[in-house]
C-alpha cells in the first residue's frame, strides 16, 4: 500500500498578508494553483433605473470606506465595482 500526504494551502499564488497561514500554493509546492471566486449584486430586469443607480452608489460608497476595505484586505478580497450594463 501507499501513503497519503495531506497538504493545507491557501489557493492563491501569494498570501494576502505576510503572516497569513496556511502556506500559499507556491510554498506548498503546488505551482500554478489558483482558485478565485466572485459575488455579484443583481436585480430583477424591470428594476427602475433610480433604484439601480442608488444600489450602485451605495455599493461604491461602502466599498470605499476604510473599515470595509480593511475587512476585504484581511480576507484577501478585492472589491471591484463595475459599471452597469445598458
Amino acid at each position: 500500500m501507499g501513503f497519503t500526504k495531506t497538504a493545507a494551502a491557501a489557493a492563491a499564488p501569494k498570501n494576502a498578508r505576510p503572516t497569513a497561514q496556511p502556506a500559499d500554493s507556491e510554498e506548498a509546492r503546488l505551482p500554478g494553483l489558483e482558485v478565485s471566486q466572485f459575488y455579484a449584486l443583481v436585480a430583477p430586469v424591470k428594476t427602475p433605473q433610480r433604484i439601480l443607480s442608488r444600489l450602485e452608489t451605495e455599493f461604491r460608497r461602502a466599498t470605499g470606506l476604510v473599515e470595509v476595505r480593511k475587512k476585504f484586505d484581511n480576507q484577501g478580497a478585492d472589491p471591484m465595482p463595475k459599471p452597469r450594463r445598458s
